[in-house]
């Protein structure tokens, strides 16, 4: 019979006095059901909750974050759609405008 100890739990079943170590910088969650429903919590380091952030404020901050611009052949004012390697915040709405603004950086 395996040793369940005073809990009658057997051996290699974490018990829930044992608690996971804490990372920093690291997100936390902790999920259980209660009432046959399953309750989540998540958790973050103070000043990371963008992590988490979610409905109209987090959408707000994905877009403001993610700006594409547009391309950077001149005369050209169509929205970027690939960025150079060397340079990332540069780029072209083609492949070939690509090609053009990366032949520009190594000049």
């Amino acid at each position: 019979m395996p040793d369940g100890g005073e809990s009658g739990r057997a051996s290699g079943v974490s018990s829930p006095t044992k608690r996971a170590a804490t990372i920093a910088d690291a997100v936390r969650y902790e999920s259980r059901i209660e009432q046959n429903k399953l309750v989540l919590a998540v958790a973050v380091p103070v000043g990371r909750e963008e992590w988490i952030a979610f409905g109209e404020e987090g959408e707000e901050k994905k877009e403001s974050r993610n700006t594409k611009g547009n391309c950077a052949v001149p005369g050209c004012d169509q929205p970027r759609k690939y960025r150079c390697v060397a340079k990332f915040e540069v780029g072209g709405c083609s492949l070939e405008h690509l090609r053009q603004v990366e032949q520009s950086l190594k000049a």
